[in-house]
């Protein structure tokens, strides 16, 4: 088993805990956030560490981490997040779900998760700190850039490019030979059938663009 430690108590984080003691690889000791972030002690039995003590209590060189953070802010917050802790010295996990099927022929950065019944074809590349939810397909020949965030039942058809910091609503269908720019949002059920241009929100079938995803609350 890898001891793990969880950085996140909220929502998500709490979504994955299952998925993480189901899996006999791994075993997690503790929860750690930012100090006015805690409102309990403990979650699921386990302490919850004030971050600015995390490392001294559980030290990178016996503990690695997860940073169990969702979209927010476009996906930045989780970013920020890893590079704290990397500084901290803390190397990441990775977790694939047994019921997905992953090609041989894939490349998968660090603390990235894909859940449950995702299809990965040969030849893909997946970046740092993606997360996949159940049922997507990813094609042949596609890269998923760092940071990204793909929703269920998404499908990204073969030799597409999913730039960093990018956000895929449920259903969402991307056309082959697409590129989709650092910081795109598509909507749920979007069917991008075109580039996008960077920091872009697109809705619709096809889509469209209709504003920027800086603002975008999620």
């Amino acid at each position: 088993m890898t001891d793990i430690v969880i950085f996140g108590n909220g929502e998500f984080a709490q979504l994955l805990y299952p998925y993480f003691i189901s899996n006999n690889s791994y075993r997690i000791c503790a929860f750690t956030v930012d100090k006015e972030y805690i409102v309990e002690t403990s979650l699921f039995g386990i302490p919850v560490i004030p971050y600015d003590e995390i490392e001294k209590r559980f030290p990178p060189e016996k503990y690695k981490m997860f940073i169990a953070i969702g979209c927010s802010n476009m996906n930045s917050l989780r970013y920020e997040k890893y590079i704290s802790a990397k500084e901290k010295g803390y190397k990441f996990i990775l977790f694939i779900h047994p019921s997905s099927q992953i090609s041989d022929q894939v490349k998968i950065g660090e603390n990235t998760f894909i859940f449950e019944n995702v299809v990965i074809q040969p030849n893909v590349t997946i970046g740092n700190g993606v997360i996949i939810l159940s049922s997507c397909v990813i094609s042949h020949n596609s890269v998923i850039g760092d940071w990204s965030f793909i929703a269920s039942h998404s499908c990204i058809a073969g030799r597409s490019v999913i730039g960093k910091f990018c956000f895929l609503g449920i259903h969402s269908m991307i056309r082959n030979d697409v590129n989709l720019s650092d910081n795109t949002f598509v909507g749920m059920g979007t069917a991008i059938v075109k580039d996008t241009e960077k920091n872009s929100m697109y809705l619709g079938i096809p889509g469209k663009k209709v504003g920027t995803s800086d603002n975008v609350k999620i």
